[in-house]
């Protein structure tokens, strides 16, 4: 019988060698460190256009020297910093939609799942070029507003429950253009649909 006090480390399924003079016997897959937890995020939304703001994500067994963690949303690699055994922050990269799952990868064939997720900010419409527009339509209907996205995501506009004409024209994360469908009625809402987020006025 032999025993050994274990250095720190991670992963699963590490090898045990015993060696007594020249001879050495090993045990694959025998050992496994505790599995990385993510316990707690300092934000759990952030605004489509993030510019870099930075997230800080607490748990337990994320190493205790620096092996490259990367954090991922919805599969996507974030600017990611280990910090201690207990604490990892990420820099965010510009994004859409909500209820992004978190994970944590170290190697190609090693990621680890957690039960948190991370949301962007739906779209806020704040004003309109017009409110009130002839029956038949085909008039370009401007939308001023936050959190459109830093690039095209194919946003649809709808007011009331009838899609604007055509494709919409997304110009920034601020404004975005469509044309208005032939329709009737007062006081009607407005949607914008991205990527299964709806923002309303």
């Amino acid at each position: 019988r032999a025993t050994c006090m274990a250095s720190s480390g991670m992963h699963a399924g590490r090898e045990v060698a015993l060696t007594i003079g020249r001879q050495t016997s090993t045990l694959s897959g025998a050992f496994s460190y505790d599995r990385l937890t993510l316990a707690l995020l300092s934000s759990a939304n952030s605004p489509a256009d993030a510019r870099f703001g930075e997230v800080n994500l607490t748990g337990a067994n994320f190493g205790t020297v620096d092996l490259s963690p990367l954090v991922l949303l919805a599969g996507a690699e974030q600017l990611t910093h280990w910090t201690s055994d207990t604490a990892i922050s990420v820099q965010l990269l510009d994004g859409v939609m909500g209820g992004l799952p978190i994970a944590v990868r170290y190697t190609p064939t090693e990621t680890y799942p957690t039960k948190l997720s991370f949301s962007f900010d739906v779209p806020l419409v704040y004003d309109l070029s017009s409110t009130n527009y002839a029956a038949e339509g085909s008039a370009m209907l401007t939308l001023q507003a936050e959190n459109f996205g830093t690039s095209d995501m194919s946003n649809r506009v709808k007011i009331g429950q009838t899609a604007c004409q055509g494709q919409d024209q997304w110009t920034s994360d601020t404004a975005m253009v469509c044309r208005v469908a032939a329709g009737l009625g007062q006081g009607l809402g407005l949607a914008v649909v991205m990527k299964g987020q709806g923002g309303d006025e």
